[in-house]
């Protein structure tokens, strides 16, 4: 009797049992915590939003460093006021696959992707006779008239395209266009404080926060406002810093 005979059916999943309700117990700091989960992811959305800001003059200044040389540009320290970052531009790791955009995009200005092997392709042992002693002293003697037709199977290529050193300095000594060199490159941002200035920041993180959230009613002062509040009273209380409030 073959395997199609009489197939049998899949087992009908289990039902899902519905979420109990769980007791509620009042724990002091619970709110003030989730205000400031609060406040940071507002924070991560305006932080990414200059960020790219930043990250998008420091690639104007590559590229016009390309357009005018052909050669690679070197990393620089961009400043303002108090702060500084290093603003670089980098190849892609060996390891981050290109999209099969980027796979077009390279191609059809004549740079071919280099192909990483990930798995190899390969022949081997169907594991369901790999112990059978018997059968593979047999096939010692004649292998290709009494094994099964499944007793070898195939491990297919696992693999992707990647670039290296030399696509990205044929693409920049060609001087190709920002998008082209974009699919091989990363730009990093290590921005610093010279001087870590708690009020100072929170003085700015108050003009940047409400403004991005709306500004709160009268009668209440948003989350945000309360958490800044309370940051400056923690940090006055523990002595670390000293707030002083600075002239409008």
């Amino acid at each position: 009797m073959g395997m199609f005979d009489k197939p049998k059916a899949p087992d009908a999943p289990a039902p899902k049992k519905s979420a109990s309700k769980k007791e509620e117990v009042a724990v002091k700091g619970i709110e003030h915590l989730a205000m400031i989960h609060a406040l940071t992811k507002t924070l991560e959305t305006l932080g990414g939003t200059i960020e790219a800001e930043v990250k998008t003059i420091a690639l104007d200044r590559f590229m016009a460093h390309i357009a005018a040389t052909g050669q690679r540009p070197e990393s620089f320290r961009g400043t303002e006021g108090i702060a500084s970052a290093m603003l670089s531009l980098g190849r892609k790791a060996s390891t981050t696959a290109l999209t099969e955009a980027a796979i077009d995009l390279l191609r059809a200005n004549g740079i071919e992707p280099e192909k990483a092997i990930i798995t190899a392709e390969m022949f081997g042992i169907n594991p369901a006779y790999a112990g059978d002693k018997v059968l593979l002293g047999k096939v010692e003697k004649a292998l290709a008239k009494i094994v099964p037709e499944d007793f070898i199977i195939l491990q297919p290529e696992v693999s992707k395209f990647v670039s290296t050193e030399e696509m990205l300095n044929t693409a920049i000594s060609r001087k190709l266009p920002v998008d082209v060199i974009r699919t091989m490159t990363t730009l990093s941002c290590s921005p610093k404080l010279a001087v870590t200035d708690i009020a100072k920041i929170i003085d700015f993180v108050s003009s940047l926060v409400v403004p991005a959230v709306g500004k709160p009613a009268a009668a209440d002062q948003g989350d945000s406002a309360v958490v800044i509040k309370g940051l400056t009273a923690m940090a006055e209380k523990k002595g670390k810093v000293k707030i002083v409030k600075h002239a409008a």
